[in-house]
């Protein structure tokens, strides 16, 4: 079975049909949400960051091949999450109209090979990369290829309990920069794979990864529920999770100003704050009143985007200068 790319059309020749089906661009992108993947380089920086900060080191080849993992990771959950996501779907509505499989009419066997694909190479640098690194590296990146794959899959999976905001948000928001870091410093002797520091340090982007999430399900709670989906939200309720998502916000900019005053940050870390305050207060208030993934997601969305790339680049200008 080959896979070509002519004229920017994905084709797979399935001689057993005897016929060729097509996915495009738009949708290969649309399917991957692979638009969203830059904002996992930011955590990449915050966690070489930390290296450069504490351990003297930035980077190294085992930090780009664990951003190749990641990617990956990244391209072939999406694309798991939304083939199970349209294959458990109760609701026909979200299968016709919701999902990119069912809205496209996207072959489902060739969406199982991309996500055999990349779930695939994903692996074989994933255990390349255990080969020249160590049992940490091994423990967490094995737990994280669980959580993927779990996460949409099977009668019990993730997002369909309390953990759907949660757990992702660990992964996501204190593991790869955490991972970053050790990969960034492996080669220095006597370097923590872990210390408290740390986590302080990574939980403000856990949480915006946790606020991102958060709003997601609270836009989709009606949805979700007609799914079967009974995430932290759906115990909740829409008026606590808006609460609970202002809190966040306000959590994030303390741990910020705490982490610069322990010298855990960089002063100039500070600014991020700043650059972010006004989008946050812009979209909380909107948010405030309407919860809808097409009006107020995209609010809420930008503003941690623009504390996290900002966090980013001043936690490395301030370890740099």
């Amino acid at each position: 079975m080959n896979i070509i790319k002519e004229n920017h059309t994905f084709k797979v020749d399935e001689s057993e049909k005897g016929m060729v089906l097509n996915m495009t661009k738009k949708q290969f992108v649309e399917l991957t949400e692979i638009y969203n993947l830059p904002i996992n380089f930011f955590l990449f920086i915050i966690g070489m960051s930390y290296s450069l900060a504490n351990f003297h080191v930035f980077f190294n080849w085992r930090v780009v091949l664990f951003a190749c993992v990641l990617s990956l990771i990244y391209i072939a959950t999406n694309i798991h999450n939304n083939y199970h996501d349209f294959q458990n779907a109760k609701l026909v509505s979200y299968k016709e109209k919701s999902n990119i499989i069912g809205r496209e009419n996207l072959n489902l066997s060739l969406v199982r090979q991309y996500m055999t694909f990349f779930f695939a190479l994903a692996f074989i640098l994933g255990a390349i990369l255990v080969y020249f690194t160590d049992f940490p590296t091994l423990l967490l990146g094995s737990f994280g290829f669980f959580v993927a794959w779990k996460y949409s899959a099977g009668k019990f999976s993730i997002h369909s309990t309390p953990l759907a905001e949660t757990l992702p948000a660990f992964m996501s928001g204190v593991s790869i920069p955490m991972i970053t870091a050790h990969m960034a410093s492996f080669n220095v002797k006597n370097t923590p794979f872990f210390e408290w520091r740390m986590f302080l340090v990574f939980l403000p982007a856990m949480l915006c990864v946790l606020i991102g999430l958060l709003c997601n399900n609270t836009c989709d709670l009606e949805e979700d529920i007609e799914n079967g989906r009974k995430t932290l939200v759906y115990y909740i309720g829409k008026k606590v999770a808006v609460f609970l998502l202002n809190i966040l916000y306000l959590v994030i900019f303390c741990l910020m100003i705490v982490n610069v005053l322990l010298g855990f940050l960089p002063f100039l870390a500070i600014f991020a704050l700043l650059l972010a305050i006004l989008p946050t207060l812009r979209a909380l208030k909107i948010y405030q009143s309407l919860q809808s993934k097409k009006e107020t997601y995209p609010l809420i969305m930008k503003s941690i985007s623009i504390f996290l790339m900002s966090y980013a680049l001043f936690y490395f200008l301030g370890v740099v200068f």
